[in-house]
């Protein structure tokens, strides 16, 4: 099925894709701008998701993404303002750059553990977004992942994170405590600013804590 195949059908509230899709792909912009959509099951056969392929489909409420699905592309789902919650399973490898932006009622977000980056913005502007689970196999947190994430209370990062990236935590104001557990060994520009009320969890004599204290943000030793 060829690259927007339905894109901007805004009549079209649901569709059932076959288990014979052309090379198990959902392909670049498939159903970009089906504004009407609401929900999506994909079947087994289903390998990855193309660029944009769901982007802007503005009432998608539930997505059921299959075990075998092993690549979600940029902006796969940006802009699906009205899905509340995805689960990925850990078939998945990676997540692109801006996969999930601007899902704003997104609320639970569960990553697979076989996904060992988080992309540029790829839950960005996600401002209901509350509980994050990063898996232990992370070990980059992409320029602005999490930024304008405005109801996200608390984060840990796992022991395998070596970097945080340029806003990645951007504008989070309702950030009040972030638990390193890692050798973060470096923190991007303007990473936390907005976080006004962020309080830094690391070990003692961490660079962490020597970024925290550099930039006046509350520490305390873990």
């Amino acid at each position: 099925m060829r690259h927007t195949a339905f894109k901007n059908c805004a009549g079209l509230k649901s569709i059932e894709i076959p288990d014979s899709l052309e090379l198990g792909i959902i392909s670049e912009g498939m159903f970009y701008g089906c504004t009407s959509l609401e929900t999506i099951k994909l079947p087994d056969n289903i390998r990855e998701i193309e660029n944009y392929a769901f982007a802007n489909c503005k009432n998608l409420s539930e997505v059921i993404i299959s075990d075998n699905v092993f690549n979600i592309d940029c902006g796969a789902f940006s802009n699906c303002e009205s899905l509340g919650e995805i689960f990925i399973p850990n078939s998945v490898t990676n997540i692109g750059a801006d996969a999930f932006y601007g899902c704003k009622n997104l609320n639970k977000i569960n990553i697979s553990n076989k996904v060992v980056i988080l992309e540029k913005g790829v839950f960005g502007g996600c401002e209901n977004l509350n509980e994050i689970t990063i898996p232990y196999g992370m070990i980059n947190i992409g320029d602005g992942a999490f930024e304008e994430c405005k109801s996200l209370r608390e984060v840990s990062i796992p022991d395998n994170v070596a970097s945080i990236g340029d806003y990645a935590f951007w504008n989070c104001q309702s950030l009040n405590q972030i638990t390193v557990w890692s050798n973060v060994t470096s923190i991007g520009y303007s990473a936390f600013d907005g976080c006004k009320n962020l309080t830094i969890r690391a070990f003692k004599g961490s660079y962490v804590k020597r970024y925290a204290l550099e930039n006046e943000i509350p520490f305390e030793e873990i």
